[in-house]
This record gives structure tokens, C-alpha cells and sequence, in this order.
């Protein structure tokens, strides 16, 4: 894969026009144009095409290893027989396991155990993002999805300082800090997008940020929130609170 290479928001949309078979009249001609005045016009088809089909492989990858646990869940151990001394032995550090589990937990926050099993990575979006620069951010969330959270911010933070009223950015670059314990900055987007208002990304954000808030001991805050959504992890979550 070609590195390097600049590509304009508005090349990347034609380029994905042509590889489409979308491409108007117009867009048609303007890519001709380029074949035949930009040098590096075939390595930044080749670099777009290469970006959508990482992007499809994660997505088929992701899809046919969920197909196959539901088909083949893994087969049971075969099983061997255990002397019954080594089943005593195992009952004793059973026992002593339990105890020590439970001693931790009188000793746990408890706010943090519910953030803990509340918590779960966003998932990340399966379609480019409308709108301009989205070859880099294309990038990024390839990255994001890959677990690479930090290659990820490399890639959107400058995006979002040209465009910083963008909910898309907002909201993932809050997920990538989130991601790499950075729950200071990544509370400070997610506030910032909410007080824009009627973004598709709000709900989420407000859940997330309920349990940042959670997390630093901030009841109040995160049950005002919670309270507000209309789903049922807020519902369950906000119930064990009032308990």
C-alpha cells in the first residue's frame, strides 16, 4: 500500500464513485482529467480501494466468526479420571478462593464494580462517515476497531480541531480516550456534544458519560442522566443505585 499520499476529501468521494460504478457524466470526465494530469492518481485509487476492503474484511471476519460460534460451539473436553485425593485438594482451594474473592469484595468500590459490568466498547460504525475528510477517518476507525485506540486519535484529533461542532468526531475520539483510560478528556467531549444537541450520537454519550461519572464517584450526576434515557441497562443500572 502506497504511504503518504495526500488525498482530498473530494478525490476520495470520486474515487469511491468510480469503484462504485456510480460515477456520473461529470465525475466520469473529472477522473479521466485525473488519470492524466496527477502522477500519483493510481496509488490513491489503489490506496482507497485497499482502505474499503480492510474494511470489509473486518466486517465479513467479524460476521463469520459469530456464524460459527452459534454453528459449532466448541466441542466439551474429553473428560479423564481424577484420583480423589486431587478432588480434596481442589475443594480446599476452592474454599479458600471464595474467601479471598469475598474478602476483596467487602474492600471493592463499588462504583467501579458497576462500572465494570456495565461497560462496553462501542463498537464503532460499519458505514464511512458522510461528509468531508472522510479517507482519514475512514483510516482511523479501522484503527479504532482493530483495538489500536491511540493510531486512532493520531488520525481524528486533527480532523476534529478543523471541524470541532462534528458529534461523529466528538463522539469517537471520546471512545478512543475512553479506551486508553483518559476519562478527563474524553468527559469533556462527550459534555461538549451533548450541549449541542439533537446529534444521533446524544443517547450514547449520555451513557457513557453517566458512567465516567460513576467511575470518579459522582452519583448524583451519573443518576440524572441515567434517568433520562430511555434504555434498559440505564433502567437496571439507575435501580441498583437507588438501592
Amino acid at each position: 500500500m502506497a504511504k503518504n499520499i495526500d488525498i482530498a476529501p473530494e478525490e476520495y468521494e470520486l474515487i469511491e464513485a468510480w469503484l462504485d460504478g456510480k460515477a456520473s457524466d461529470l465525475q466520469k470526465q473529472s477522473f479521466a482529467q485525473k488519470e492524466t494530469s496527477d502522477p500519483h492518481w493510481s496509488q490513491k485509487v489503489a490506496e482507497v480501494k485497499a482502505l474499503r476492503e480492510d474494511l470489509e474484511t473486518y466486517l465479513l471476519k467479524t460476521v463469520l466468526e459469530d456464524i460459527h460460534l452459534k454453528s459449532f460451539p466448541a466441542p466439551a473436553a474429553k473428560s479423564s479420571p481424577i484420583p480423589s485425593w486431587l478432588w480434596g485438594v481442589a475443594a480446599s482451594v476452592a474454599i479458600l478462593l471464595v474467601g479471598w474473592l469475598g474478602f476483596q469484595k467487602l474492600f471493592s468500590d463499588p462504583n467501579q464494580v458497576l462500572f465494570e459490568a456495565y461497560y462496553q466498547t462501542d463498537p464503532g460504525l460499519i458505514t464511512a462517515m458522510s461528509g468531508t475528510d472522510s479517507y482519514e477517518f475512514d483510516r482511523g476507525m479501522v484503527d479504532y476497531k482493530e483495538g489500536k485506540y491511540q493510531e486512532a486519535l493520531a488520525r481524528w484529533q486533527p480532523l476534529l480541531s478543523e471541524n470541532p461542532e462534528s458529534d461523529t468526531l466528538l463522539y469517537f475520539v471520546a471512545m478512543a480516550q475512553l479506551e486508553t483510560q483518559d476519562t478527563e478528556s474524553s468527559q469533556q467531549y462527550l459534555e461538549k456534544l451533548i450541549a449541542l444537541e439533537s446529534s444521533a450520537f446524544e443517547p450514547d454519550a449520555q451513557w457513557y458519560l453517566a458512567l465516567i461519572l460513576l467511575q470518579k464517584g459522582e452519583v448524583e450526576r451519573a443518576q440524572s442522566l441515567l434517568s433520562a434515557l430511555d434504555r434498559p441497562e440505564a433502567r437496571d443500572l439507575l435501580e441498583k443505585l437507588q438501592k
